[in-house]
């Protein structure tokens, strides 16, 4: 495993939230799981490249959203409730993103920061 993100969603009835934990490995696959539970039997996102960093947001406009950064330099932001994927290469390896609530993406590599605001 190389990267981790937790996505807490509210619960049908909006009481309490429900984490949904976020996993990228070396063997290009990111999955989905609950604590206590093995992971989804279908992986979330595969390619044939190590996953560099993750993170998740429910964003209010579009829904849960998850940000993958892949070694060879692509970053993608999907929009979990559609699947519609969004891909940015910024040029050299990402290190990091980070999602705000309001679907901000922040794109981190080695010498450069870049805010993305997704359409």
């Amino acid at each position: 495993m190389s990267a981790l993100a937790v996505l807490e969603l509210p619960t049908a009835d909006g009481s309490d939230r429900v984490p949904l934990i976020y996993s990228g490995g070396i063997d290009g696959h990111v999955r989905v799981w609950q604590p206590g539970a093995d992971p989804l039997d279908t992986p979330v996102a595969v390619r044939e490249c190590p996953v560099t960093a993750l993170d998740a947001v429910h964003a209010t406009e579009s829904g849960p959203v998850l940000a993958i950064a892949w070694a060879d330099g692509l970053v993608e932001y999907v929009i979990l409730d559609t699947g519609q994927v969004h891909a940015f290469r910024p040029g050299p390896p990402v290190q990091a993103v980070a999602l705000h609530h309001d679907g901000l993406l922040v794109v981190g590599t080695d010498e450069t920061l870049v805010c993305l605001q997704p359409t």
